[in-house]
């Protein structure tokens, strides 16, 4: 009787030599991973360009809800000053004086201020924003999409 080694050392022996005798389709071929590279390449850039876009219109929308914040907040105050009104939203993020964002003042329809009767009413900022993506010249050739527009609107109680 073999014992269990020699016998394991046969059965290595003949899986060794089926495998070398199989065809070779499973092998690569020599610059195969380059070509592969080279094609996914540009798919993998427009991935992650279109990441940084998505991040940097969230980045341009959150500042532009706290700016709006921080105007309404000194319009409750002060809701007769529009230049300063103003002044605060652009002054919260230097990305505001570019000359994409507008500021508007708003009071209920109809209704004329008088800071004698302003118990309640509400008073509300409205900031708009054009934001260009990295990838315009892309997008707009393939897709039509080009410049977006954010909108935010803060509005507050007037103080007295």
């Amino acid at each position: 009787m073999t014992s269990l080694p020699t016998r394991l050392r046969r059965r290595l022996r003949r899986r060794l030599r089926r495998r070398s005798t199989r065809s070779n389709a499973g092998e690569r071929q020599p610059g195969q991973a380059l070509v592969e590279f080279a094609l996914g390449l540009p798919v993998m850039l427009l991935i992650m360009a279109g990441t940084l876009d998505i991040g940097q219109v969230f980045i341009d929308y959150v500042e532009l809800r706290n700016a709006c914040r921080e105007g309404v907040s000194y319009a409750a105050r002060n809701p007769t000053d529009y230049v300063a009104i103003e002044n605060r939203v652009f002054d919260h993020s230097p990305k505001m004086n570019d000359g994409n964002t507008d500021v508007d003042v708003e009071y209920p329809d109809g209704v004329v201020f008088d800071p004698e009767e302003a118990d309640g009413m509400t008073i509300a900022v409205r900031g708009t924003r054009v934001v260009t993506p990295i990838m315009t010249a892309f997008l707009q050739s393939y897709f039509g999409i080009g410049d977006f527009t954010l909108e935010a609107v803060a509005t507050a109680e007037v103080l007295k």
